[in-house]
């Protein structure tokens, strides 16, 4: 009983894959035939309006582009490529803005650092002795 049921659920399963899906598409017209430019030409009875399954290598609505990555053969090579120099140009510029913002850091700290010593310079006296301590000596003498 089972063999049978078994046998009748495979010739039913064979039966609806060889039989062909009535109504959706149907041939072109012969005004159409030549629609599709690297492909098969279909019409889409629902839409009223044609239809093209490709050749390989082939894409667009009218098969009409040649499709590069077929040409080459190697689609997940070039993503692989192309992601692999996206993360070069990231670090490139990112090496590139750390020497810029370094060179900029240490101009600013060398001009900071040749006033500040200006500074220091234009403050003391030519003879090399401070002035201010004459002053007190001076002040402390004259009150005595």
């Amino acid at each position: 009983m089972r063999l049978c049921t078994l046998s009748a659920i495979l010739l039913a399963t064979a039966s609806l894959i060889e039989t062909p899906q009535s109504g959706h598409f149907t041939t072109c017209p012969k005004e159409l035939m030549s629609y599709c430019i690297e492909g098969e030409c279909r019409f889409i009875q629902s839409e009223n309006k044609p239809s093209c399954v490709c050749k390989f290598g082939y894409i667009g609505s009218r098969c009409e582009f040649l499709d590069i990555f077929y040409l080459t053969g190697r689609r997940d090579k070039f993503i692989v490529v192309g992601l692999v120099l996206a993360i070069l140009l990231l670090m490139i510029a990112i090496i590139i803005t750390c020497f810029c913002v370094h060179r900029f850091r240490r101009r600013h700290k060398a001009k900071k650092n040749s006033r500040e010593e200006a500074e220091v310079l234009s403050s003391e006296p030519l003879d090399g002795k401070d002035s201010r301590a004459e002053d007190e000596d001076t002040a402390m003498t004259t009150l005595a």
